[in-house]
């Protein structure tokens, strides 16, 4: 055909750009004690945006967990913050996801404004996996903040000078080539593997930014990090398997990455690969987009000055304001300037005006929760009125400095025409979060502190945050799978059991309190459920709290008013809850003496089958007896519950008799026993 030439076959060396990654990845060694430091703050202030997005986002929770439900995927991820088991890939997206969903993570600004903790998600998914399969040596911690560091560094180095926006292509394409280059080498490809990897990762070439922008903006910009990494680790499984790479797939004339999708244009890489992007990364103190970090602030301050204002408004804020006016840098005026409707949180959390517009209403700072559809601002005609008084302009210097590598400042400068008055401008240049603050490294821990006490009940937060506060020196000592164990949820891994005295808030002198009384305190009892779905953890529960209440009243009289075990809402903890529990009239209408009548008693058991429910009556019936039997004394005259339904969902007891030795009861401390805090079921 005219117009084209024979593609030529021979095999080429592979592009430089490639090879300088390579070599980084597998030969550079990091010796800069802030780099080691400031990688620790990264990772924690990743895992806790992942928890707040746990806590916050329905939406995202919607997106996690294995592919075919109830898979449990042996020596597989454990997906921090959840009970799930994951595959690696899966895990991957998962994680990735969670990090970045809320756009609060951590951000590094350059050409091409990214997110480099978005790697996270490919590194721990790996590095979990690996150190489950792997014993000698053991993987520990060090080796995960070491490719934390390199791939901190890879992608950040690329958005320098390189300006994937502006050729429609989303920055998400670095968090994929960063992490297949670091995943490489934690899974042991050689070296030219881990050149084919990367040339793969070069050869899906983009996401399209579209999903960023107006106006299709939509909550793909929360899981494009974890399609990334999730993509990275799929290409790095091929390599290992041998499959081969493109050398070319830069510089290839006709098919190349610089002609098909850069106009011919190379990468500029600014410096040699080594530490500086995680030394000079940007943490999110505040649920604003990075742009808008100091614009939120300068709001928060002019909304309180406007409050403290001597002559009190008689109208709304919003029809008080006649005109508000932001000097910005170039990069906000191209991701976060928008107009026209905001149609979801992911809309809302990228368009300055919005969040310019709530701050000053609320006269707080804006939060997570405030783009949500449901969020009270989300509706509030008051921000639209707002938003359209707010005029943005490039600042040239504010652009200039935002690039210089000896300021690398991130201003934002408001003023606002009140009633005609022109108050003051705002300027802030350095928002909180930004690496020359000194109070940044502060912040950044009492924002993982607070995701955690969202997510974790107390002990379990208490310990994970002790993590966070060691030096990174014992800290990159410890076994990543301890580590990734320490971060899966008590209330779906485990029972975890309160105090039954202070849960239940009893009245002195009741017949279920002199009973319970002498229980040794169970605060720190947890009891693991691998292998269990939520669903069969909750209906254990149900099972278990039901049995426990029929045969305490069977055995020592029911209570004046019914106090059930029930498993707190919100939560899979088991707690003595009298407030709740319907009161059924018959029983009001009994003596306090009088035994309950619980031989009807029948427990729907959802998620386990006929012979798992008969394998689970005869357990806990015995142990519930033989518990009673060695506190109370045994009884002769009565079965703790007699069989009554032939139904084979329903619970119903018997009164078996087997030795007591090592039934569920001794662990949970009604027998004295201090040496089984940990049950496995």
């Amino acid at each position: 055909m005219a117009g084209f030439s024979a593609d030529n076959s021979a095999r080429l060396p592979y592009d430089q750009v490639l090879v300088d990654i390579v070599n980084y990845v597998f030969h550079y060694e990091v010796t800069s004690p802030r780099a080691w430091e400031r990688a620790k703050v990264a990772l924690f202030d990743a895992l806790g945006c992942a928890f707040e997005t746990l806590k916050e986002s329905r939406e995202a929770c919607d997106l996690i967990g294995p592919v075919v439900e109830g898979t449990n995927v042996p020596n597989g991820f454990r997906l921090p913050g959840t009970s799930f088991q994951l595959d690696s890939v899966k895990g991957a997206f998962d994680l990735g996801s969670l990090i970045r969903y809320l756009d609060h993570s951590d951000a590094f600004p350059g050409a091409e404004w990214g997110h480099p903790s978005d790697n996270i998600g490919a590194i721990l998914a790996i590095a979990d996996h690996l150190s489950r399969t792997t014993t000698s040596p053991p993987l520990t911690m060090r080796t995960v903040l070491h490719a934390l560091i390199k791939a901190y560094e890879i992608q950040g180095c690329f958005q320098i000078h390189n300006a994937f926006n502006q050729h429609g292509l989303d920055h998400t394409i670095l968090v994929r080539i960063a992490s297949t280059a670091v995943v490489s080498q934690l899974m042991g490809l050689s070296e030219p593997q881990t050149l084919a990897a990367l040339s793969h990762a070069f050869i899906d070439a983009g996401p399209l930014r579209s999903y960023r922008q107006s106006p299709n903006a939509g909550p793909r910009k929360g899981w494009a990090a974890g399609d990334a990494c999730m993509r990275a680790v799929q290409i790095v499984l091929l390599a290992k398997k041998g499959q081969p790479g493109a050398p070319t797939v830069l510089t290839d004339p006709k098919w190349g990455f610089y002609t098909s999708l850069l106009n011919g244009k190379e990468f500029q890489l600014p410096k040699p690969f080594a530490t500086w992007v995680v030394e000079s990364v940007f943490f999110k103190i505040h649920a604003a987009e990075g742009h808008a970090a100091s614009a939120v602030e300068a709001a928060l301050t002019l909304a309180q000055q406007i409050r403290s204002r001597s002559a009190h408004l008689d109208m709304s804020i919003a029809d008080a304001i006649n005109h508000i006016h932001v000097r910005t840098q170039k990069p906000a005026m191209i991701i976060i300037n928008k107009q026209g409707p905001l149609h979801n949180a992911a809309d809302r959390d990228h368009c300055m005006q919005y969040m310019i517009a709530v701050v000053l209403l609320k006269g707080s700072m804006i939060a997570s929760t405030d783009y949500d559809d449901e969020s009270p601002w989300a509706k509030d005609p008051r921000v639209e009125v707002l938003r359209r008084k707010i005029e943005m302009v490039e600042d040239k210097q504010f652009t200039a400095d935002y690039h210089d590598d000896k300021k690398r400042s991130a201003a934002n400068a408001l003023q606002v025409t009140l009633l005609g008055e022109v108050m003051e401008e705002v300027l802030v240049e350095y928002p909180t979060g930004h690496p020359w603050r000194d109070d940044t490294t502060g912040l950044v821990r009492r924002k993982f502190e607070e995701n955690v006490n969202k997510l974790f009940k107390r002990r379990q937060a208490e310990e994970i945050i002790g993590l966070a506060e060691l030096d990174v020196e014992e800290f990159e000592y410890m076994g990543v799978k301890d580590f990734m164990d320490t971060m899966v949820l008590a209330e779906e891994k485990a029972v975890e059991v309160s105090s039954v005295n202070d849960a239940a808030g009893l009245t002195n002198g009741t017949s279920h309190d002199l009973a319970m009384a002498e229980i040794p305190p169970v605060d720190d009892l947890i009891i693991a459920m691998p292998g269990f779905t939520p669903q069969q953890v909750a209906t254990l529960e149900n099972m278990m709290n039901a049995t426990m209440k029929a045969a305490l009243d069977e055995r020592l009289g029911s209570k004046a008013q019914t106090g059930m075990l029930e498993r707190a809402s919100g939560d899979s903890a088991v707690d003595l809850i009298d407030d709740d529990a319907p009161v059924d009239p018959k029983d009001e209408s009994l003596p306090a003496n009088e035994k309950a009548p619980a031989d009807d008693l029948t427990i729907e058991m959802p998620g386990f089958n006929e012979q798992q429910v008969s394998s689970l009556e005869v357990m806990l019936n015995t142990t519930v007896k033989t518990a009673l039997d060695e506190r109370c004394g045994p009884r002769t005259d009565i079965g703790i519950v007699n069989e009554t339904s032939s139904s084979k969902d329903d619970v119903d007891m018997v009164d078996e008799n087997i030795s007591p030795r090592g039934s569920l009861v001794d662990h949970l401390g009604v027998n004295g026993v201090e040496d089984g805090s940990r049950f496995a079921c």
